[in-house]
């Protein structure tokens, strides 16, 4: 028997209604009040009992007996719901599980193919699934599919369909970002994890923050006693920053992994002027050869950007 969340403690009830109202002390005689008491989960070997999308252990919290007879199945977002159960994480397919899968409903597509499509959805259940059945219906096979996806991947993620799944997998990419995006620092790194992909996060990302071994009088350069200049040593390599009014403004040495990892933290940080420090300006990019009109286009944004 499946059951939502919301809704576990009146059906748990319903599957066990024996329970009698008892007298509540000081109340009158004859008058049978209710005792607020968890509903009782049936022991019955013969009952499946599935809770499906739980978010929040407190939800479930008291109505598992610790001994029943009855199967229990809960499905869960939150990481653990309660001792006495055995957590099995759920991730995506395998590339061998996908491979099964694939070739059982594809079966006249090519191994090169199916390959692609596996990797393309890194095991996801339902992109796999959604995809299948877009290539099912339209007789397309994997190979032009890809190609579709990787043109418009917003309009191909949203065609097809899974069974038994009431959402395209582009629609639960959106409702996830939108409940991401309800915190300010999450919507940055959104912002950030959009503008790395499709590339996988580099790890240096989470390390931590770089060694300064120089900052001093000898980065005084124009000797009026306010910085001018700041280095940076890390694993990742030298980095020379020119510095105003406390400021990064420039850089005079900064490998591109580093103008990456700073481009990150201007974004999660909300800071427009360290952002500019890493972006082509219009002289460079007039210097570079681009059309005039390429080049005041970025001149007009980068103006707007400072108002």
């Amino acid at each position: 028997m499946p059951i939502s969340p919301s809704t576990a403690r009146p059906s748990i009830h319903q599957l066990n209604p024996s329970e009698q109202p008892v007298a509540s002390a000081g109340a009158s005689p004859g008058l049978q009040v209710p005792r607020p008491a968890e509903p009782a989960i049936p022991d019955d070997p013969g009952l499946l009992l599935i809770i499906d999308g739980l978010t929040d252990p407190a939800v479930t919290a008291g109505l598992v007996p610790r001994a029943s007879h009855t199967t229990i199945l809960i499905t869960a977002t939150c990481p653990h719901v309660d001792d006495g159960f055995r957590h099995v994480p759920v991730g995506g397919l395998s590339p061998v599980d996908a491979g099964t899968y694939l070739r059982r409903v594809l079966p006249a597509a090519a191994e090169d193919d199916l390959s692609v499509l596996i990797e393309a959805f890194d095991g996801n259940p339902l992109g796999l699934a959604q995809g299948a059945n877009y290539c099912l219906t339209t007789g397309l096979t994997p190979g032009p599919y890809i190609d579709r996806l990787r043109r418009d991947p917003a309009r191909v993620l949203d065609l097809g369909h899974a069974a038994d799944h009431p959402q395209t997998i582009a629609a639960a990419i959106r409702a996830g970002v939108t409940e991401a995006s309800r915190d300010p620092a999450a919507r940055a790194l959104a912002s950030a994890l959009a503008w790395l992909a499709p590339d996988q996060v580099p790890e240096w990302i989470f390390a931590g923050p770089p060694v300064l071994v120089q900052r001093g009088g000898e980065d005084d350069l124009d000797q009026d006693q306010r910085l001018d200049e700041c280095r940076w040593l890390n694993t990742g390599g030298t980095r020379i920053a020119l510095v105003a009014k406390g400021k990064i403004t420039a850089w005079k040495q900064i490998s591109a992994e580093e103008a990456s990892k700073v481009l990150v933290q201007a974004l999660v940080a909300g800071d427009v002027g360290l952002l500019e420090s890493v972006m082509a300006t219009p002289a460079e990019l007039a210097a570079a050869g681009l059309p005039k009109e390429v080049v005041d286009k970025v001149a007009a944004a980068a103006l707007q950007r400072a108002e």
